[in-house]
């Protein structure tokens, strides 16, 4: 008995030494390279296998072996082996003041713009070190290129009942005109966009988003489990949404500002017009240049608005703790937890509250 076991133990290290010989020649003797062949705005792939000759690689076999017989190439480990391709890869002539629409899911998207340009590119990356099964999750999610009229789009659907243990990176790169309006919706990924002189409409789920240089008549960011950061937003109309995720803004010019967000903090650096915020379980640091209406709420946080020295309003506050600018012009009611009346002669309306927390404001 001892003896059959011996054997098929000797049978189990000859397979396994023979499996890894066999990969490491595959990686070194075998360059794998993906051709898409378009047809109709719907993509197909092949594979191809370069050879090269033994003498120009050094081989080092690695016999250690992991009998936990878990062949799936998925697990976590060094991604340098990985495979990439570029699976779409499309240019359409446009102009100034088109759109682009972008829906896809588990995928990351760098919209990138030129200035002056007639062209919208869009390039559709894979990466996994499973290709086989990447690239079967890829054309079952059905990436789809095209334009209609003024519109530049690219779709892809979830097919139902998805392997998502496939380790696989999807990277969707927009490079477009800056006066441009853009359109994106988007599902477990990531989202950078910088420098887009049109309007903005974004909705995503799972995702960061990181914004640079938006400046139109809209800009509404609608986002799930992401962060928000961005340098400057300019629009007549600034809407910025978030549940479970932090805000970070730097400097918001509009005539209407909103931000609502829940189990978030937001910062604002610098912010110019008429604004709500509103915020659960979180804390809210903003610096006012101008306005003439703000209002700001929370529970469970705290609350610091900085104003400008000859900042003029008319002030209600309340906290758990309410704090004034010292030596400031105020006439009115302070109380602990209240503060009522005119900053530096009175003008603009700023209402700031919170339950479960302090209210400050201040001067710069």
């Amino acid at each position: 008995m001892k003896t059959r076991f011996l054997g098929i133990a000797l049978i189990v290290l000859a397979g396994l030494a023979l499996m890894n010989l066999y990969q490491a020649v595959a990686r070194n003797f075998g360059d794998s390279e993906v051709h898409a062949t378009e047809e109709g705005g719907k993509y197909t792939y092949s594979t191809a296998t370069a050879t090269a000759k033994a003498d120009d690689f050094d081989f080092d076999f690695d016999f250690d072996f992991d009998f936990d017989f878990d062949f799936d190439q998925d697990s976590d480990g060094d991604q340098s082996d990985a495979s990439r391709s570029v699976m779409i890869d499309k240019t359409f002539s446009v102009r100034d003041g088109q759109q682009l629409l972008i829906d896809v899911q588990h995928s990351d998207i760098d919209v990138q713009t030129r200035t002056g340009g007639d062209e919208a590119r869009i390039i559709v990356r894979l990466e996994s070190r499973n290709w086989e099964r990447a690239v079967s999750r890829f054309e079952d999610m059905d990436f789809r290129v095209g334009q209609d009229g003024n519109r530049v789009w690219l779709r892809s659907d979830m097919p139902r009942n998805t392997n998502w243990r496939t380790r696989m990176n999807i990277q969707v790169v927009a490079i477009i005109p800056a006066r441009f309006d853009v359109d994106v919706q988007s599902t477990h990924g990531d989202l950078e966009m910088e420098q887009l002189m049109g309007d903005l409409q974004l909705r995503t789920t799972h995702g960061d988003v990181e914004l640079q240089g938006i400046a139109g008549r809209l800009i509404d960011v609608n986002t799930t489990h992401g962060d928000i950061e961005s340098g400057d937003l300019k629009a007549e109309t600034v809407r910025i949404k978030t549940t479970h995720g932090d805000m970070e803004l730097g400097r918001v010019d509009s005539d209407t500002f909103t931000a609502s967000t829940t189990h978030s903090d937001v910062v604002i650096e610098h912010l110019t017009g008429d604004s709500e915020i509103r915020t659960t379980h979180g804390d809210v640091l903003v610096q006012v240049d101008d306005t003439e209406r703000l209002k700001v709420s929370t529970t469970h946080g705290d609350v610091a608005v900085t104003v400008p020295s000859s900042f003029g309003a008319d002030v209600s506050m309340s906290a758990e703790r309410v704090s004034l600018p010292s030596g400031s012009d105020f006439k009115g009611d302070v109380k602990k937890k209240s503060a009522r009346g005119e900053l530096n002669g009175g003008g603009a309306r700023v209402n700031i509250s919170t339950t479960h927390g302090s209210a400050t404001l201040r001067n710069r």
